[in-house]
């Protein structure tokens, strides 16, 4: 579980020097300058990608940031509170997680309040964050993005029409907690049997997975080619796989409760038949408006199971069971 947190309005010295991140000054002269206290990119874990993800300006500034991972540092080099400096590849922004189309939160680190961002008709992102020593707006215009036909997307799908995406960015806010899921879903279990278990010896084949959030496909996500196989008896035995992140076959998707729910998902299954007289490849397609886990919500660690059979008239049906498990 990833806890996002709006600061109070209170501060003590120290943090005093760490705000005013996007609204100083480049200094002219050369000064004994000091690092700002903020951690590099290797330092601070990436999330998924997003439609954000990529090289933005800050035009109030003219200095770039780039998105990417669930946190944004900076490209170029700037001084703020008159004597610190940020350098390239310094974390200014993290935790960042998208709420909505169009919709984002982070922790923004100089200014010690939560940010949030919202997308622009003209493409542009407004930026509001609720800063120790009271609220800050800026824009971020798009430099260069890493996918942007996923961005178009985003931008379609943003509701302009909103004004409450930024209601309650002020110094006021009472603290708040956004708890977001991780979950793993893939192929654990496979067997072979049924009618024809005598006509083939044994089932394999691959499997592709695609899952997205209902009625937003900019989020989709896939995975690489799984190979399943299995022994065809009719006193069968079942096939267990196991799964590390990154592993074709792995899905892994993070949100909100209600994000979560939303996930449809999609499996697909090519496979041929060995010790049969058909050398034939079989497909079959499983869509799931969604898990049933979930929708119901699991606590974490545990997990459900789902049967997919994919059946033919005359060779025996090739199983499978299709588990999805809260990993936080």
């Amino acid at each position: 579980m990833i806890r996002i947190l709006h600061y109070s309005r209170s501060m003590s010295l120290a943090g005093l020097t760490l705000c005013f991140v996007f609204l100083t000054f480049s200094l002219p002269v050369k000064a004994q300058l000091a690092d700002a206290f903020l951690p590099y990119k290797d330092a601070v874990p990436t999330s998924n990608t997003q439609p954000i993800d990529g090289v933005w300006t800050i035009p109030s500034i003219g200095k770039r940031i780039r998105i990417e991972g669930g946190r944004a540092y900076a490209v170029d080099p700037w001084v703020h509170a008159f004597i610190l400096q940020i350098q390239p590849d310094m974390v200014v922004i993290q935790n960042i997680k998208r709420l909505k189309s169009g919709v984002y939160i982070g922790d923004d680190l100089p200014l010690l309040g939560q940010a949030r961002f919202k997308i622009q008709p003209s493409g542009d992102m407004a930026v509001a964050v609720a800063g120790q020593l009271g609220p800050y707006n800026y824009t971020m215009t798009p430099d260069e993005l890493d996918d942007t036909g996923a961005y178009e997307t985003e931008v379609a799908g943003t509701d302009f029409g909103s004004t409450d995406d930024f209601a309650n960015i002020d110094e006021d806010t009472p603290a708040e907690h956004v708890e977001l899921e991780t979950w793993y879903l893939y192929i654990k279990k496979s067997w072979c049997t049924g009618k024809g278990s005598g006509l083939a010896r044994s089932a394999k084949g691959k499997v592709s997975a695609s899952a997205h959030p209902e009625g937003d496909k900019s989020l989709s996500r896939t995975t690489e080619l799984k190979t399943v196989s299995a022994n065809c008896k009719k006193k069968f035995k079942k096939k267990s796989y196991k799964y590390e992140e990154g592993d074709p076959g792995l899905l892994v998707i993070k949100g909100t409760r209600e994000q979560i729910a939303n996930y449809s998902f999609t499996y697909s299954l090519r496979w041929k038949y060995k010790g049969s007289l058909s050398r034939k490849e079989h497909y079959h397609k499983k869509k799931l408006k969604s898990h049933p886990a979930l929708v119901s919500g699991l606590e974490v660690g545990k997990s459900k199971d789902v049967k997919w059979r994919a059946p033919i008239k005359t060779l025996p049906d090739f199983y499978m069971t299709i588990r999805a498990r809260r990993v936080e």
